[in-house]
C-alpha cells in the first residue's frame, strides 16, 4: 500500500511540473515588504513556444501568437536570435522628456502613458534599443486577485505594434512589475502605488532615474532547453541581434504625425449633456431623442492611435472596437454619401472604461461642413457625456443643424493621458431607416450576418448593405451560390413575413430574383429551405412572401441564391420568438377495399365448395387405389398357400389382411 501512495504522489507531482512548465505565479503576501513570494517554474518542455525568463530565472510568461491590437499573426520576438539580453529603464520613452541615452543596444523598459504605444517604440528604436517592453499600469482590481497577477503565457506578453520595425511586446504589470523594480532599484511597495495611481489616470509616475540594468532570455522552451540559466558569455551580440532578413533595416521611419489640422473650438461655445440615460444599443438611443442614426460613413483621415486603434474605429458600427490614444489632439474625419441635417449625437465607451478611469475626453467637439475645408460647430461636449461603463451608449438631442457631409470629431485631453471612444453616430430626421418597405408586423432585429464584403471586395456591397433600408445599395455576392446576406437572433424565431426588393437602381437584376433561397439554420453550418423563388423581381416594388416550409424556427435566418448570381437590395425579416416542433411523418394509409363484405364473404364460401370437391374426388381416387392393391396382394397369399408354403400361416394371414385393409376403407370413408 506504501509503494502504492508513493508512485500516485510521484505522478501527481510530474503532473504540477508539466502544469509549473508553462505558468509562474506571483503569490500576493501583505506582510512581505516586496509583495510577493516567486514561485519559480521548472522549465522541461520540449516546446516551440516563445517564452520570457527573467534573470533569477523565473518564467514570466509565453508570447504565443500575440494578436497585437491590430490583430497581427505573427511575433516580432521571433526576429531576435534566442538567447540572454541586457534590459534597462526608459521611462515613459517620451524622448521630449526622457534621456534614451542609457538604452542603446538594450531592451528596454517602458512605462505606458503620455505618449503612443508606436511612438515609444519608435523613440527607443532612435535612441538605439534593440526591443521594447511596454509595461502596462495597475487598474483598481484587488492585488491578491489571481486573474489579475497570475502569469498565464498568453496574457503576460501580448500585443505587438505592427507599425514599427523594432521587436516590442507588451506586459502585463506583474512581470512589468518586476522589470521595473530591477532597473530602478525601487522596492515592489514603493512601485505599485504608484502604477495604481497611472491606471485611475494620475500620470505622476516618471521622471524616474535608471539605476541599474537586468537580463532577460527570449526564445522557445527549445531554446532555453539548450542555451540554459543566465551568464554573461551568453549575452547575445547586439551588433547582431536579429535572425537573417528581419529587425530594423534601413532608414528609421519617421515619429507618427497627425495628419489633419486641429480645429479651433469655440470658448463660449455651450457643452451639451446626455438625456440621463444609457443605452445597449444605438437603435434604442436614437429613438430615445426622436432621431434616426446614419451609420453609413467613409472614413477619411485622423491622428495616430495605439496600434490597430485608430481614428476609423469611431465610424465603423462596433463597439468592440475603438479609437485609443495618449497623443493629443485627438481626430477623425469622416464623410457620408449625401447631406444631412444633424439633430443628434449618440458616443459609446469602449471596452474597459469601468477598469481603466478617465479616459473619456475631457473636452470634444463635432464639426461639420460642406465642402471639407469650411467647418461649422455642431456640438461641444466633456467628459460628463459619459459614465465609467463599457459598450454603453449616450445620446443627446441638438437642434437641427444645416444639411452637411463632411464631419470632424476632436478630442483635446482625457484625464488619465489616455483618450478612447468606440463610437461616434450622427443622427438625422432624413437618415435613411430600416425597414424601409413600409410593412405592418414584428420587425427582427438582430446581427448581420454573410459576407463582410462583396463582388468589389468592398463593405458596400457586403452584406451590411442589404440591411440598411437603402433602395440604391445592395448586397452584391462573390458569385452564384457564393456567399449570403442574413440576419442572426438571440433566440429561435417563427417568420411571418420576409419583404424582398431586388437590385434595381442603375442596373435592372430582377432577373437574379428567381431561384432565390430564403433558408433557417440554428448552427450557421445546416441550412434548411423555408422558401424558394420561383419568379423574378418586382423591384422597384417590394416581393413580399408570407407562405414558408418548415418553418419551426431558427435563429439564423439568410437570403441564399445557388441558382443565379443573387444580388438584392433590401431583406426585411418579420416574424415571432418562438420554436414548434417539426409534423410527425404520416404513416401510411390501408388501401381501400375494391369490393364489399357480402362479396367477400359468398367469393370465400364458393372458393371452400370447389376446394372440398376437389378434396373429396382426390380421397375417392386414393380409396380405390387402395383397395386394388389389398385385392392384388391378397390374391398373391392365396397362390403361394395353394403351392403349399404353410397353408395355415398363409391363411391366417389373408383373413388378418383382409379384416385390417377392410377396416382402413371403411375408416376413410
Amino acid at each position: 500500500m506504501k509503494k502504492l501512495l508513493a508512485v500516485l504522489l510521484a505522478v501527481s507531482m510530474v503532473a504540477m511540473l508539466a502544469v509549473g512548465a508553462s505558468a509562474g505565479i506571483f503569490e500576493y503576501d501583505e506582510s512581505d515588504g516586496d509583495y510577493w513570494d516567486l514561485v519559480l517554474n521548472v522549465l522541461d518542455q520540449e516546446s516551440d513556444e516563445y517564452i520570457l525568463v527573467t534573470q533569477d530565472g523565473t518564467l514570466a510568461g509565453a508570447f504565443g501568437d500575440p494578436s497585437g491590437f491590430d490583430g497581427s499573426d505573427y511575433n516580432q520576438i521571433e526576429w531576435m536570435k534566442p538567447g540572454w539580453y541586457e534590459c534597462a529603464w526608459a521611462d515613459t520613452a517620451d524622448s521630449a522628456d526622457v534621456d534614451l541615452s542609457n538604452v542603446k543596444g538594450m531592451v528596454a523598459i517602458c512605462l505606458r502613458g503620455n505618449i503612443t504605444f508606436d511612438q515609444k517604440c519608435l523613440n527607443v528604436m532612435e535612441a538605439g534599443a534593440i526591443a521594447a517592453f511596454i509595461c502596462d499600469n495597475y487598474n483598481s482590481a484587488t492585488l491578491s486577485d489571481p486573474d489579475t497577477n497570475e502569469l498565464d503565457g498568453y496574457d503576460t506578453v501580448t500585443m505587438t505594434q505592427y507599425n514599427v520595425q523594432v521587436p516590442n511586446a507588451f506586459l502585463t504589470p506583474d512581470i512589468g512589475t518586476k522589470l521595473i523594480c530591477e532597473t530602478t532599484g525601487l522596492t515592489y511597495a514603493e512601485v505599485i502605488p504608484e502604477m495604481q495611481k497611472v491606471g485611475a489616470g494620475e500620470v505622476t509616475f516618471t521622471g524616474i532615474p535608471a539605476k541599474s540594468t537586468t537580463y532577460v532570455f527570449l526564445g522557445t522552451f527549445k531554446d532555453y532547453q539548450e542555451i540554459g540559466e543566465f551568464s554573461t558569455d551568453k549575452l547575445v551580440d547586439v551588433n547582431s541581434p536579429y535572425k537573417d532578413g528581419n529587425g530594423i533595416t534601413g532608414e528609421l521611419p519617421p515619429p507618427a504625425e497627425i495628419e489633419v489640422d486641429a480645429l479651433e473650438i469655440p470658448a463660449d461655445a455651450a457643452k451639451i449633456a446626455n438625456d440621463g440615460n444609457s443605452y445597449d444599443d444605438v437603435t434604442a438611443a436614437a429613438k430615445a431623442i426622436g432621431s434616426k442614426p446614419i451609420k453609413s460613413y467613409t472614413f477619411m483621415d485622423g491622428s495616430a492611435g495605439n496600434g490597430g486603434e485608430g481614428p476609423e474605429n469611431l465610424w465603423d458600427d462596433d463597439t468592440t472596437t475603438k479609437f485609443c490614444t495618449s497623443s493629443f489632439p485627438t481626430i477623425s474625419t469622416a464623410k457620408t454619401d449625401e447631406a444631412y441635417s444633424i439633430n443628434g449625437i449618440i458616443m459609446a465607451t469602449a471596452n474597459d472604461n469601468s477598469s481603466y478611469n478617465g479616459r473619456s475626453p475631457n473636452e470634444w467637439a463635432i464639426f461639420g461642413s460642406k465642402d471639407g475645408e469650411n467647418w461649422d460647430v455642431i456640438a461641444v461636449g466633456d467628459d460628463t457625456f459619459f459614465e465609467e461603463t463599457d459598450y454603453t451608449y449616450y445620446a443627446a438631442k441638438i437642434d437641427p443643424t444645416e444639411a452637411y457631409n463632411f464631419f470632424q470629431f476632436q478630442g483635446t485631453g482625457a484625464a488619465s493621458g489616455t483618450f478612447q471612444v468606440s463610437e461616434l453616430v450622427l443622427c438625422s430626421a432624413d437618415a435613411p431607416s430600416y425597414p424601409a418597405s413600409g410593412q405592418d408586423g414584428n420587425i427582427m432585429i438582430g446581427t448581420v450576418i454573410g459576407n463582410e464584403t462583396g463582388w468589389d471586395g468592398t463593405t458596400g456591397s457586403g452584406a451590411a448593405s442589404a440591411f440598411d433600408g437603402k433602395a440604391n445599395t445592395f448586397f452584391d455576392p462573390l458569385g452564384q451560390g457564393d456567399g449570403y446576406c442574413g440576419m442572426q437572433m438571440s433566440e429561435p424565431y417563427i417568420l411571418e413575413k420576409v419583404a424582398i426588393l431586388s437590385r434595381h437602381v442603375d442596373t435592372d437584376y430582377n432577373s437574379r430574383f428567381k431561384g432565390a433561397q430564403i433558408q433557417g439554420s440554428n448552427d450557421g453550418e445546416n441550412w434548411t429551405s423555408l422558401w424558394q423563388s420561383d419568379t423574378t423581381g418586382t423591384a422597384p416594388e417590394y416581393y413580399i412572401v408570407t407562405e414558408f416550409e418548415n418553418n419551426t424556427g431558427y435563429t439564423m435566418f439568410r437570403y441564399f441564391n445557388d441558382a443565379d448570381h443573387g444580388d438584392v437590395a433590401e431583406v426585411e425579416f418579420y416574424g415571432k420568438a418562438g420554436q414548434v416542433e417539426a409534423p410527425a411523418a404520416e404513416e401510411p394509409k390501408a388501401e381501400e377495399p375494391t369490393t364489399t363484405v357480402e362479396e367477400a364473404v359468398e367469393e370465400v364460401a364458393q372458393n371452400v365448395e370447389e376446394a372440398v370437391g376437389d378434396a373429396a374426388e382426390a380421397v375417392g381416387d386414393a380409396v380405390s387405389e387402395a383397395a386394388n392393391d389389398v385385392q392384388n396382394a391378397a390374391n398373391e397369399v392365396i397362390s403361394n398357400a395353394k403351392s403349399g408354403c404353410g397353408s395355415m400361416i398363409g391363411g391366417g394371414f389373408i383373413v388378418l389382411v383382409t379384416v385390417l385393409g377392410s377396416a382402413w376403407i371403411a375408416k376413410r370413408k
